[in-house]
């Protein structure tokens, strides 16, 4: 069940249409409302969860027998909350993001470094709109314990990251919701298993992850390496878990889009007080 923007939705474009000049937008298509996300006026944080919504197992739904601990469900939300999704992420101030190197950028939401342990006041600097998600993640049993993370990347178009692990900050419980455009993740045997360098020998698995889908990770998958390849298409192989679900064969390329990519990675920091020094 998607989050409920109905009401949040109506109550936006009715003040568009009371205080909104028109002409100041610029010309239009002819349509009656006014976009209000186009006049700066759609209240994204005031997000509520649909509380009809039954508690499921979206994990258990579409855990893959390829790789036990990894799961792919491919439409994790609809069209209208991804969109506003990405719009209330792309409105954080440029001071929010961290620039990285290789064509990729970084916002941590939660903490100032998303290696530093998690303390109290961490939850103060989550925006209402990452809690919401957060707890959505949750309540559809897409996390084991309620997120307290986020983790927002911008990639530009042909942009990966090098094959890595998560590392011991987080409990071994991750969810990756990509809003726009679509890569394929591979992943490979843990630190010290040969073969596992980025072109070096074959994934133990892959998926295309594509808009509004939420791959899973957990227990001894999280321990594996996951990356994306730099580059601005990807090859469908014998290792894409998802490729038959999505009408694909082995050798199809997958462009990706030339807006690049945007994902939102939920994970359970551990408190400060439970990581070894």
């Amino acid at each position: 069940m998607p989050i409920d923007f109905a009401t949040v939705r109506a109550r936006a474009r009715e003040r568009a249409r009371e205080t909104v000049d028109r002409d100041a937008i610029g010309a239009g298509d002819g349509a009656g409302d006014v976009d209000a996300r186009a006049t700066g006026d759609y209240d994204y944080d005031d997000l509520d969860l649909n509380e009809n919504v039954i508690d499921d197992d979206v994990f258990a739904t579409h855990a893959t027998t390829v790789i036990p601990g990894i799961s792919l469900c491919d439409e994790f939300i609809d069209e209208d909350t991804a969109r506003a999704l990405e719009a209330r992420v792309m409105r954080e101030p440029a001071s929010s993001w961290t620039m990285k190197t290789r064509g990729r950028r970084v916002m941590n939401s939660g903490g100032a470094s998303p290696s530093a342990p998690y303390r109290d006041e961490d939850a103060r600097k989550v925006p209402m709109y990452a809690k919401t998600m957060m707890r959505y993640v949750f309540r559809r049993g897409a996390a084991m314990k309620e997120p307290n993370h986020v983790l927002v990347n911008e990639y530009e178009a042909n942009a990966g990251v090098t094959p890595h692990s998560d590392g011991d900050a987080y409990e071994e419980d991750a969810a990756i919701l990509t809003l726009r455009g679509r890569a394929m993740i591979e992943f490979w045997p843990s630190e010290g298993v040969s073969g596992g360098d980025e072109g070096e020998g074959e994934p133990v698995v892959s998926f295309v992850l594509e808009p509004r889908s939420l791959l899973m990770y957990r227990g001894d998958a999280y321990r594996l390496r996951h990356g994306i390849r730099e580059r601005g298409e990807d090859v469908v192989t014998r290792t894409t878990a998802n490729a038959r679900a999505l009408g694909l064969e082995v050798g199809d390329v997958i462009k990706r889009n030339p807006l690049g990519r945007l994902s939102v990675v939920f994970v359970r920091k551990k408190r400060a007080d439970s990581v070894e020094d």
